[in-house]
Protein backbone atom coordinates (compact mmCIF):
# COMPACT_ATOMS: atom_id res chain seq x y z
CA UNK A 1 0.00 0.00 0.00
CA UNK A 2 1.29 3.47 -0.88
CA UNK A 3 2.16 5.70 2.03
CA UNK A 4 0.56 8.98 0.98
CA UNK A 5 1.77 10.74 4.12
CA UNK A 6 5.33 10.00 3.06
CA UNK A 7 4.68 10.91 -0.58
CA UNK A 8 3.21 14.29 0.41
CA UNK A 9 6.58 15.23 1.92
CA UNK A 10 8.35 14.56 -1.39
CA UNK A 11 8.34 16.41 -4.71
CA UNK A 12 6.13 13.85 -6.43
CA UNK A 13 3.06 16.14 -6.25
CA UNK A 14 4.94 19.32 -7.25
CA UNK A 15 3.75 19.70 -10.83
CA UNK A 16 5.71 22.76 -11.94
CA UNK A 17 9.29 21.89 -11.03
CA UNK A 18 10.19 22.24 -14.71
CA UNK A 19 9.36 25.96 -14.42
CA UNK A 20 11.92 26.58 -11.68
CA UNK A 21 14.35 29.44 -12.24
CA UNK A 22 17.89 28.31 -13.00
CA UNK A 23 20.38 29.44 -10.36
CA UNK A 24 22.03 32.78 -11.12
CA UNK A 25 24.77 33.84 -8.66
CA UNK A 26 24.02 37.52 -9.22
CA UNK A 27 20.34 37.02 -8.26
CA UNK A 28 20.26 34.12 -5.83
CA UNK A 29 22.57 35.10 -3.00
CA UNK A 30 21.39 32.31 -0.70
CA UNK A 31 23.65 29.87 -2.59
CA UNK A 32 27.37 30.01 -3.33
CA UNK A 33 29.30 27.78 -5.74
CA UNK A 34 33.05 27.34 -6.28
CA UNK A 35 35.19 24.90 -8.24
CA UNK A 36 37.60 23.29 -5.76
CA UNK A 37 38.46 19.95 -7.45
CA UNK A 38 39.35 19.12 -11.04
CA UNK A 39 37.99 16.20 -13.06
CA UNK A 40 40.94 13.87 -12.42
CA UNK A 41 40.81 14.50 -8.67
CA UNK A 42 37.11 13.64 -8.67
CA UNK A 43 37.71 10.51 -10.75
CA UNK A 44 40.29 9.24 -8.24
CA UNK A 45 37.92 9.97 -5.36
CA UNK A 46 34.94 8.26 -6.99
CA UNK A 47 37.08 5.18 -7.69
CA UNK A 48 38.20 5.13 -4.05
CA UNK A 49 34.58 5.31 -2.84
CA UNK A 50 33.62 2.46 -5.16
CA UNK A 51 36.56 0.36 -3.94
CA UNK A 52 34.93 0.58 -0.49
CA UNK A 53 31.55 -0.63 -1.73
CA UNK A 54 31.44 -3.34 0.93
CA UNK A 55 31.38 -0.52 3.52
CA UNK A 56 28.38 1.30 2.01
CA UNK A 57 25.23 1.41 4.11
CA UNK A 58 21.90 0.98 2.32
CA UNK A 59 19.51 3.72 3.45
CA UNK A 60 16.64 3.25 0.97
CA UNK A 61 15.96 1.75 -2.46
CA UNK A 62 18.08 4.43 -4.17
CA UNK A 63 20.47 5.84 -1.56
CA UNK A 64 23.52 4.45 0.17
CA UNK A 65 26.08 6.22 2.34
CA UNK A 66 29.73 5.87 3.18
CA UNK A 67 29.99 7.12 6.72
CA UNK A 68 27.46 7.85 9.46
CA UNK A 69 25.36 11.01 9.60
CA UNK A 70 23.54 12.88 12.36
CA UNK A 71 20.27 13.02 10.40
CA UNK A 72 20.31 9.27 9.71
CA UNK A 73 21.85 7.75 12.82
CA UNK A 74 20.42 8.74 16.19
CA UNK A 75 23.55 7.36 17.88
CA UNK A 76 25.85 9.26 15.52
CA UNK A 77 28.07 10.54 18.34
CA UNK A 78 28.72 6.97 19.48
CA UNK A 79 29.39 5.99 15.86
CA UNK A 80 31.68 8.95 15.13
CA UNK A 81 34.98 7.25 16.01
CA UNK A 82 34.20 4.26 13.80
CA UNK A 83 32.84 6.43 10.98
CA UNK A 84 35.81 8.81 11.03
CA UNK A 85 38.24 5.90 10.94
CA UNK A 86 36.35 4.52 7.93
CA UNK A 87 36.77 7.88 6.16
CA UNK A 88 40.52 8.21 6.86
CA UNK A 89 41.37 7.47 3.17
CA UNK A 90 39.68 10.82 2.40
CA UNK A 91 41.69 12.91 4.88
CA UNK A 92 43.21 14.98 2.04
CA UNK A 93 39.72 15.75 0.73
CA UNK A 94 38.55 16.77 4.20
CA UNK A 95 41.52 19.10 4.52
CA UNK A 96 40.88 20.62 1.07
CA UNK A 97 37.29 21.36 2.07
CA UNK A 98 38.30 22.71 5.47
CA UNK A 99 40.89 25.07 3.99
CA UNK A 100 38.49 26.29 1.31
CA UNK A 101 35.75 27.01 3.86
CA UNK A 102 38.18 28.77 6.19
CA UNK A 103 39.22 31.08 3.36
CA UNK A 104 35.67 31.62 2.15
CA UNK A 105 34.02 32.13 5.55
CA UNK A 106 36.81 34.23 7.04
CA UNK A 107 36.86 32.35 10.37
CA UNK A 108 38.66 29.32 11.71
CA UNK A 109 37.11 26.02 10.59
CA UNK A 110 37.52 22.70 12.44
CA UNK A 111 35.93 19.27 12.37
CA UNK A 112 33.73 19.00 15.43
CA UNK A 113 34.90 16.60 18.12
CA UNK A 114 32.75 13.53 18.78
CA UNK A 115 30.89 14.12 15.52
CA UNK A 116 30.92 12.26 12.23
CA UNK A 117 33.03 13.91 9.56
CA UNK A 118 31.41 14.69 6.19
CA UNK A 119 30.71 11.49 4.29
CA UNK A 120 29.21 10.45 1.00
CA UNK A 121 25.72 10.20 -0.43
CA UNK A 122 25.66 7.53 -3.14
CA UNK A 123 22.52 7.40 -5.27
CA UNK A 124 21.88 4.77 -7.87
CA UNK A 125 20.42 6.53 -10.88
CA UNK A 126 17.59 4.03 -11.29
CA UNK A 127 14.02 4.47 -12.53
CA UNK A 128 12.71 5.49 -9.10
CA UNK A 129 15.30 8.24 -8.67
CA UNK A 130 14.47 9.66 -12.11
CA UNK A 131 11.28 11.00 -10.46
CA UNK A 132 11.13 13.74 -7.76
CA UNK A 133 10.83 11.31 -4.86
CA UNK A 134 13.29 13.02 -2.51
CA UNK A 135 11.96 14.72 0.62
CA UNK A 136 11.38 18.47 0.83
CA UNK A 137 13.03 19.53 4.06
CA UNK A 138 15.18 21.91 6.06
CA UNK A 139 18.52 20.82 7.54
CA UNK A 140 17.58 20.61 11.20
CA UNK A 141 20.23 18.10 12.29
CA UNK A 142 22.09 20.78 14.26
CA UNK A 143 19.44 20.09 16.91
CA UNK A 144 20.88 16.58 17.34
CA UNK A 145 24.35 17.72 18.39
CA UNK A 146 25.55 17.90 21.97
CA UNK A 147 26.55 21.46 22.91
CA UNK A 148 28.68 22.62 25.83
CA UNK A 149 28.53 25.45 28.37
CA UNK A 150 31.42 27.38 26.83
CA UNK A 151 29.73 27.46 23.40
CA UNK A 152 27.35 30.04 21.96
CA UNK A 153 26.03 28.46 18.76
CA UNK A 154 24.49 30.83 16.24
CA UNK A 155 21.41 28.99 15.03
CA UNK A 156 20.73 31.79 12.53
CA UNK A 157 24.11 31.26 10.87
CA UNK A 158 24.29 27.66 9.69
CA UNK A 159 26.03 25.93 6.82
CA UNK A 160 25.21 23.02 4.54
CA UNK A 161 27.43 21.94 1.67
CA UNK A 162 27.51 19.44 -1.16
CA UNK A 163 30.59 18.57 -3.22
CA UNK A 164 29.75 16.44 -6.30
CA UNK A 165 32.35 13.77 -7.05
CA UNK A 166 30.51 11.79 -9.76
CA UNK A 167 27.29 12.73 -11.52
CA UNK A 168 24.96 11.57 -14.26
CA UNK A 169 24.21 14.09 -16.97
CA UNK A 170 21.55 15.81 -14.86
CA UNK A 171 21.80 16.41 -11.11
CA UNK A 172 21.02 19.32 -8.83
CA UNK A 173 19.07 20.88 -5.99
CA UNK A 174 15.67 22.58 -5.80
CA UNK A 175 15.12 25.49 -3.40
CA UNK A 176 11.60 26.58 -2.41
CA UNK A 177 11.14 30.24 -1.51
CA UNK A 178 8.40 29.87 1.06
CA UNK A 179 7.87 29.71 4.80
CA UNK A 180 5.07 27.52 6.08
CA UNK A 181 3.66 28.11 9.53
CA UNK A 182 2.28 25.25 11.63
CA UNK A 183 -1.20 26.71 11.28
CA UNK A 184 -0.89 26.89 7.51
CA UNK A 185 0.16 23.25 7.29
CA UNK A 186 -2.84 22.33 9.44
CA UNK A 187 -5.40 24.18 7.31
CA UNK A 188 -3.91 23.57 3.84
CA UNK A 189 -1.67 20.86 2.40
CA UNK A 190 2.00 21.76 2.24
CA UNK A 191 2.09 20.56 -1.38
CA UNK A 192 -0.13 23.52 -2.25
CA UNK A 193 2.46 25.92 -0.83
CA UNK A 194 5.29 24.21 -2.67
CA UNK A 195 3.37 24.28 -5.95
CA UNK A 196 2.58 27.99 -5.64
CA UNK A 197 5.93 29.30 -4.41
CA UNK A 198 8.94 30.40 -6.41
CA UNK A 199 11.44 27.61 -7.05
CA UNK A 200 15.13 27.75 -7.94
CA UNK A 201 17.07 24.90 -9.53
CA UNK A 202 20.78 24.73 -8.72
CA UNK A 203 22.59 22.48 -11.24
CA UNK A 204 25.48 20.46 -9.88
CA UNK A 205 28.86 20.15 -11.55
CA UNK A 206 31.64 17.74 -10.70
CA UNK A 207 34.18 19.28 -8.31
CA UNK A 208 32.06 22.39 -7.67
CA UNK A 209 31.09 22.82 -4.02
CA UNK A 210 27.61 24.23 -3.29
CA UNK A 211 27.03 26.16 -0.06
CA UNK A 212 23.76 27.29 1.53
CA UNK A 213 22.37 27.74 5.04
CA UNK A 214 20.12 24.72 4.91
CA UNK A 215 17.18 26.55 6.52
CA UNK A 216 15.32 27.15 3.27
CA UNK A 217 13.10 24.28 2.13
CA UNK A 218 15.02 22.25 -0.43
CA UNK A 219 14.97 18.93 -2.24
CA UNK A 220 17.43 16.74 -4.13
CA UNK A 221 16.51 16.98 -7.79
CA UNK A 222 15.85 13.79 -9.77
CA UNK A 223 18.52 12.44 -12.10
CA UNK A 224 18.28 10.71 -15.43
CA UNK A 225 18.33 6.91 -15.39
CA UNK A 226 21.94 5.84 -15.87
CA UNK A 227 23.35 2.37 -15.17
CA UNK A 228 26.95 3.55 -15.50
CA UNK A 229 27.03 6.59 -13.20
CA UNK A 230 26.28 7.25 -9.56
CA UNK A 231 25.17 10.54 -8.08
CA UNK A 232 28.04 10.62 -5.61
CA UNK A 233 28.55 13.65 -3.38
CA UNK A 234 30.42 14.62 -0.22
CA UNK A 235 27.93 16.03 2.29
CA UNK A 236 28.50 18.18 5.35
CA UNK A 237 27.17 20.85 7.68
CA UNK A 238 28.56 23.51 9.96
CA UNK A 239 27.60 25.37 13.14
CA UNK A 240 29.26 28.63 14.21
CA UNK A 241 30.43 29.21 17.78
CA UNK A 242 30.11 32.96 18.41
CA UNK A 243 32.28 32.76 21.56
CA UNK A 244 35.29 31.20 19.86
CA UNK A 245 34.62 32.53 16.35
CA UNK A 246 34.97 29.00 14.98
CA UNK A 247 32.97 26.97 12.46
CA UNK A 248 32.47 23.34 13.49
CA UNK A 249 31.94 20.89 10.62
CA UNK A 250 30.09 17.60 10.91
CA UNK A 251 27.72 15.35 8.98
Amino acid sequence: MLNFSFLSATGIFIFNLHKAEIFNPSLHHEVHKDKILDFNECLKLSNKVKEMKNKWQERNVSMKTLGSASYLDLNHEQLSSESNKLLEPFSDLHETVRQYLENHLGNKVVYRKKCCKPGFHIFECNTIFSYPVASIHKDMQFNRLTYYEDEDIDTENLLSFTLPIELPRKAGLYLFETEISTASIYFSPRTLWFNLCKKIYVPYNIGEIVLHKGMQFHMIGPSEKNNEKYRLTLQGHGVFDKNKKVWNLYW
